[in-house]
């Protein structure tokens, strides 16, 4: 007679491949991009430091807020149930449909149209169609390798993820070592600062460290995950604080400021100046290895969110259903690939990106506000100065970026409130509906 497996036990990832999810959300191509918006402000090193280090803090006290959030409410989703238990099952809906239909799809097919652009660039010759095509392959691989359960998706995650530190450490030094007869730049003359560069610039950054709470929407899929999902979470964001400060100091000690600043990555001014003509083959590894690992931990994401949601009540009944051997949620992940498929086709890498970073960001606030609330209104009144503090820190910038982008992309931004707005209030009365149906049936 067949038993069926433990999948408490088989389908958990340790503590190697946790980390890596929590990096590999984190470092995909912002840290490439951020450095010469950044320069575009200002030319002073000790003010480009600082801003790294005002990123970095704000990319730990989310994880902190998230951490305390996970031990609270180690079931996994993340912030679809923080939204639940802090808020109520409205903001929680409207999160769980809103992350199924818009953030997860249009980040990993952003993330799939961006591999796309650097395919184009490094052959020309290929059509439109080509590199569409080329990556919805690249997403649709990841899909069958999360269909496989989380054990095997955190594998290839810890593998790639290794192999991506590997290469930008290796990358730094071989450029340190190459200029290492050079005077290090490190001080710029003359000074720039604007606001709206200034903006610009720690908008820049904060999307460079986006991704810091990825892994508490597989805390129940970690092993101890209850217990260590902070600390596991506070080592991931220290990782890529480490390889940040690596690349910003190859950056800024080895190019001068008209290089940052003419250039569309430090990737390509770098390896340009080491290797010439062959610095857009080592420009397009770089790239296309921080996307792998960052679409690879956004499709692990998503379908855990319809999971849940599902399993309150609140979408299909089909969506809640796991592998019976890997405990995956293959028709979550399969209903996510169609989604992606139809944006990667039809959409355009700014738009989506400008509505996923409103809305996504929008929520954390929420998220943010919620714990407040629930520590305030908890029996043992565990709300303390920290938190308080922790709270501001966190919303005052992310404010500051949706400010941002409406008035960069007031159309696209503008959209995205909308359907925030009006997604709001249709859950609510949705949601009313729903339980007072359920219970009229049961008390009738």
């Amino acid at each position: 007679m067949n038993r069926k497996p433990d999948l408490s036990s088989l389908q958990q990832i340790g503590t190697l491949a946790a980390i890596s999810v929590v990096v590999g959300s984190i470092i995909g191509t912002g840290i490439f991009l951020a450095p010469t918006v950044v320069a575009s402000f200002t030319t002073s090193i000790s003010l480009v430091v600082l801003l790294w280090v005002l990123g970095g803090i704000l990319c730990f006290v989310g994880a902190d807020i998230y951490g305390k959030l996970g031990i609270i409410f180690p079931n996994g989703a993340g912030q679809y149930v923080y939204l639940r238990e802090c808020l109520g099952e409205n903001f929680s809906m409207l999160y769980g449909w809103l992350s199924f239909l818009v953030i997860s799809p249009t980040m990993i097919a952003s993330i799939a149209l961006f591999f796309g652009i650097q395919l184009k660039l490094l052959f020309p010759g290929i059509s439109s169609l080509y590199t569409k095509e080329s990556a919805l392959v690249m997403v649709a691989a990841f899909t069958f390798i999360n269909c496989m359960g989380i054990k095997t998706a955190g594998s290839v995650q810890r593998i790639v993820v290794s192999l991506q530190i590997l290469i930008i450490t290796l990358f730094s030094i071989s450029v340190i070592i190459y200029c290492h007869g050079n005077t290090p730049i490190l001080q710029f003359n003359e000074q720039t600062y604007s606001l709206r560069t200034g903006v610009l610039a720690f908008v820049a950054i904060l999307w460079s460290f986006e991704g810091f709470n990825s892994l508490t929407f597989i805390t129940d899929e970690v092993r101890d995950g209850y217990r260590r999902i902070r600390w596991l979470t506070f080592a991931g964001c220290a990782v890529v604080f480490l390889i940040y400060l690596l690349l910003n100091y190859t950056a800024f000690s080895y190019l001068s400021h008209s290089e940052l600043v003419g250039t569309p990555n430090i990737v390509t001014a770098l390896s340009m100046k080491v290797s010439g003509a062959p610095g857009r083959l080592i420009t397009f590894i770089l790239i296309v290895v921080g996307i792998i690992t960052t679409i690879h931990a956004s499709i692990i994401i998503g379908p855990r969110i319809t999971k849940v949601l599902a399993e309150d009540g609140l979408a299909p009944a089909f969506l809640r259903k796991l592998h019976p051997a890997y405990a995956s949620p293959n028709n979550a992940l399969l209903l996510q690939f169609i989604l992606v498929s139809g944006f990667v086709a039809f959409g355009r890498f700014e738009a989506l990106l400008t509505c996923f970073i409103v809305i996504n960001w929008l929520f954390y606030c929420l998220v943010v506000i919620g714990f407040i609330r629930f520590k305030w209104r908890s029996d043992q009144q565990t709300l303390g100065c920290l938190d308080v503090l922790e709270a501001v820190l966190f919303v005052v910038p992310i404010l500051v970026l949706i400010v941002s982008e409406i008035c960069a992309h007031p159309v696209l931004a503008t959209t995205g409130i909308a359907f925030f707005v009006i997604g709001l209030i249709f859950s609510t009365y949705f949601v009313r509906y729903t339980r007072n149906s359920a219970a009229s049936r049961k008390y009738p």
